[in-house]
């Protein structure tokens, strides 16, 4: 390997020949260096082809046969080979994973004994005319043809090259006698097992003896599984019968299970756990680091005798317990969920969040699934450890969740000073405590109207002039936030004026400076220029954008023109119309908010002004029309200089949003027509590298969010 490594170093720089020459190529040869990984593949051949021209006609004739067989094999070996190998309900005639017939065992023997990833699926036109037992059998011979390929390896002391396996929706009928089947599988790293009903953590015993190099275990249900009358074939409970002594038998003595030192990550769902099995199952993983418990429920076996299972009355004393256990045995844990029954629902209470944050010194991801945040958790002594937090999921724990409005949300930004990813989206941010400097009271006074009873709902009063303590719990402490998800509403009832968008683009455009990910939700959402849309082009690094809405939406070229990658030249036709809609803004603008008075002017919020001041945040005019008239002074007017100007109006100027990838805007699909199509068009043209959608908004999508981030 060494000497054919110096042969690549010596000739990489020269042109492959066409004659036979024993004589070097000259050293002055034209050679560039690959840019990309592409080259880098394709510059192999070349170097190959100079190798070999030195060489004679013979000698190269067997070189290049000998280098052609490594190089399958290389190639073999380097390239992952998947397969999808479906449940033999008819063992005469296999299919394979283009749905063909495999004619005889040893072509399906020799795909699976090839195969790097193995995904075992049923037939879905044929599972419901099928049996347990059918199923169970067919099982048990694809068990029987996997041990056999790893019997023929161990003979012939080849490793296996089996590392992936997925067990997709009605593969597992009875965990107890299925997983028992599994061959011994020593190089078996990755286990993913799609199920939607309660099971036993006794059966992942008899999974790790079999893999015992497995680094990550996930067992939950898939996305599809969770929509009504899609998969309702399981309808038993998957725990285990047997009693105290029987379960005492299998987790200890001769059965004890051995060592997981691989073991790093094991994602459970609807998982009934007993605190012997659990614990022995902990204290054979050392090296974990992540582990999920989601939608747990803490039984107890009757008695010595008795194959039943009864659920602990005390929820609190049940999570406590576990958490207690968890942390004895696994102290080093870097992300750690636990959801267990409350009522109709799943979550934790504050006693036992705050349990979780003490006990994990290590944790920087924190998973609440609950429709409460107790204001209790930001205070001592637990807020010394909200600071280490750097990723919050507050994800729905039904399907059915749509706002969860007793999460502060105003509270955990301006508290988790680490914060970098705040997943949230049903919980609510409320405009109130958005407008810092009471521009909404201001313009109720002047318009004479209110804000869905803007005086009694407020969150919070407005902030005096030299209340500094009151200002500061207003300003967003996780200034490198990265991810953002949340709703934000109205203490009372919400509509969809301008003035309120302004409030809330302004805001998250000034707080969250190094955005990448948004995901916004509001009632009613103008969308129009005056709404302020456009200041989200603050953002630089912002990634991904996608704004819900379930009221109609008024959004027009005009909306989103700001995004267009090129501003046109002096003499485009659409320069004119760039500096019309901007002296029209102007004018509009001014026209509605001429009695409101300048921000330099208004004695509201001067604090938060000079605390933002320190921090280096401006904040003069935030939730002030100002603000919009400043941006379109910089955006329109640097563009259209650069336009007039002769030697710059070559230069590609940056657009709007450079790194942006895709932008969706979702509201419901009545409201969806054929105007929109549109925008889409125009964007597809000036921006063909995002991703621009008007689509309807799905449902259940943040429930979805709950099963993809656990």
């Amino acid at each position: 390997m060494t000497q054919t490594r110096s042969l690549f170093l010596a000739f990489s720089h020269l042109k492959p020949r066409k004659q036979t020459t024993t004589t070097p190529a000259p050293a002055t040869s034209n050679y560039k260096a690959p840019t990309s990984f592409l080259e880098h593949a394709l510059s192999i051949t070349e170097i190959l082809e100079v190798i070999l021209s030195f060489l004679s006609l013979e000698v190269r004739r067997i070189s290049a046969r000998w280098v052609c067989k490594q190089w399958y094999f290389i190639c073999k070996h380097l390239i992952p080979a998947s397969y999808t190998w479906t449940l033999r309900l008819t063992p005469d005639k296999p299919k394979n994973n283009n749905g063909n017939t495999i004619t005889g065992d040893k072509n399906e023997q020799d795909l699976v004994s090839a195969a790097n990833n193995i995904t075992i699926k049923v037939d879905n036109s044929i599972l419901s005319s099928t049996s347990s037992e059918q199923r169970q059998v067919s099982w048990k011979e694809m068990m029987r043809t996997l041990s056999g390929i790893v019997h023929e390896h161990n003979q012939r002391q080849v490793r296996t090259r089996l590392r992936s396996l997925h067990l997709k929706e009605g593969i597992l009928e009875n965990f107890a006698i299925q997983l028992s089947l599994l061959p011994r599988l020593t190089t078996l790293t990755t286990l993913m097992v799609d199920n939607i009903v309660r099971w036993d953590v006794i059966h992942l015993f008899p999974i790790f003896r079999a893999c015992p190099n497995l680094k990550e275990l996930t067992v939950k249900p898939t996305l599809a599984a969770n929509i009504p009358n899609k998969s309702t074939y399981f309808t038993e409970y998957q725990s285990c019968r047997i009693t105290v002594n029987q379960e005492n038998a299998r987790i200890s003595g001769d059965q004890t299970l051995p060592a997981l030192p691989q073991l790093q990550s094991c994602r459970l769902y609807n998982v009934a756990v007993t605190l012997p099995a659990l614990g022995a199952f902990l204290q054979a993983s050392p090296r974990l680091s992540t582990l999920v418990l989601a939608r747990c429920s803490h039984l107890m076996r009757w008695g010595p005798d008795t194959p039943y299972l009864n659920e602990v009355e005390d929820p609190i004393q049940t999570s406590l317990s576990i958490i207690q256990l968890v942390g004895t045995r696994c102290p080093n844990l870097k992300i750690f969920h636990l959801s267990m029954p409350r009522g109709e629902s799943y979550g934790l209470g504050s006693q036992e969040v705050v349990a979780i944050l003490e006990t994990f010194p290590h944790m920087v991801a924190c998973n609440i699934t609950n429709e409460t945040f107790d204001p209790l958790l930001l205070k001592a002594p637990s807020m010394a450890v909200v600071n280490r937090v750097t990723t919050l999921n507050l994800f729905p724990t039904q399907s059915t969740n749509s706002i969860t409005p007793n999460i502060l949300l105003r509270k955990i930004l301006c508290t988790f000073e680490h914060l970098l990813h705040l997943r949230a989206p049903t919980a609510i941010y409320f405009i109130e405590d958005m407008d810092l400097r009471d521009v909404r009271e201001q313009l109720s006074k002047i318009w004479k109207m209110t804000y869905a009873d803007y005086s009694t709902n407020r969150r919070l009063p407005p902030t005096p002039a030299n209340d500094a303590a009151t200002a500061c719990r207003y300003i967003w402490v996780c200034r490198g936030l990265r991810t953002l998800h949340m709703t934000v509403h109205h203490s009372g009832s919400d509509t969809s004026y301008p003035e309120n968008d302004l409030i809330v683009f302004g805001f998250l455009s000034r707080m969250c400076p190094r955005l990448q990910e948004l995901h916004l939700r509001r009632w009613g959402l103008s969308l129009s220029f005056q709404g302020g849309l456009p200041l989200l082009s603050r953002l630089e690094d912002l990634e991904h954008v996608r704004i819900s809405t379930e009221n109609g939406l008024d959004l027009n070229e005009e909306s989103i023109a700001w995004l267009h990658s090129t501003p046109p030249s002096t003499w485009d036709r659409l320069t004119y119309k760039l500096l019309h809609h901007r002296r029209r803004t102007y004018v509009e603008i001014q026209k509605r908010y001429k009695e409101l008075p300048s921000a330099l002017e208004s004695p509201f919020g001067s604090e938060i002004v000079k605390r933002g001041q320190e921090l280096g945040i401006d904040l003069i005019n935030l939730g002030h029309p100002e603000d919009l008239l400043e941006w379109v002074n910089g955006y329109y007017g640097a563009n259209t200089n650069k336009a007039t100007n002769s030697a710059s109006h070559r230069k590609k100027p940056v657009p709007a949003l450079p790194k942006l990838r895709s932008f969706w805007i979702e509201c419901p699909l009545k409201y969806l027509d054929g105007r929109f199509r549109a925008v889409e068009d125009m964007m597809a043209l000036t921006r063909p590298d995002v991703d621009f959608r008007v689509r309807q908004d799905l449902e259940d999508v943040f429930y979805d969010l709950t099963l993809e981030h656990y």
